[in-house]
């Protein structure tokens, strides 16, 4: 069995799983609303009072991870053009989407980097792995809702995985960036 055919048979059994109203109205709001959950967690995390110094920084690398993870997606989208299920008609389709390339998931991507990077840093560290455990589901449910392939959600976790890694080990040369912003935007 070559990879394309593997691909398929996982996306039929995920997304040919059980269809309940209540599990297919989950999955519907995490492949369309979890972006929306980190962004909050993002705001809470950059704008908590409390903790403004443990929880700025990492909230700051997580919004550069995910924007830098969705650009690579952008360019990766504009050399591999896959289509998506619903374009092969295969599955069954729960949410309308533009029949533009699928591969890798912006939503997977967004999500994924943002978790991961949150592990990075001691004080969200926690936080991040509940965010991971949510990124995860909700690759899994743009795959369960008929708008991505498998490996279209494993091609946007390895950007979600380099991304945070490659700024992670490069902090010291954003720190003074971070600053910069902090004191432009006068909440330093």
């Amino acid at each position: 069995m070559n990879l394309e055919e593997y691909n398929m048979k996982l996306f039929n059994a995920i997304n040919g799983c059980c269809h309940h109203h209540f599990i297919d109205t989950s999955a519907v709001f995490l492949a369309e609303y979890s972006p929306c959950l980190f962004i909050m967690l993002v705001f809470y995390l950059f704008f908590n009072r409390k903790h403004k110094e443990d929880y700025r920084h990492p909230a700051m690398f997580a919004t550069y991870a995910a924007l830098l993870g969705l650009f690579l997606n952008l360019i990766i989208g504009l050399f591999c053009q896959h289509p998506r299920p619903f374009m092969v008609n295969l599955g069954r389709q729960l949410i309308p989407h533009a029949p533009d390339s699928s591969f890798p998931s912006d939503h997977a991507t967004f999500t994924m980097s943002i978790a991961i990077m949150l592990i990075y840093f001691k004080p969200t560290r926690l936080l991040g792995g509940i965010a991971l455990f949510l990124a995860l589901l909700c690759g899994i449910a743009r795959v369960f809702c008929g708008i991505h392939f498998p490996l279209d959600i494993a091609g946007s976790f390895v950007v979600g995985v380099v991304i945070p890694w490659l700024l992670y080990y490069n902090k010291g040369k954003i720190y003074p960036l971070n600053g910069y912003i902090l004191a432009r935007a006068r909440l330093k």
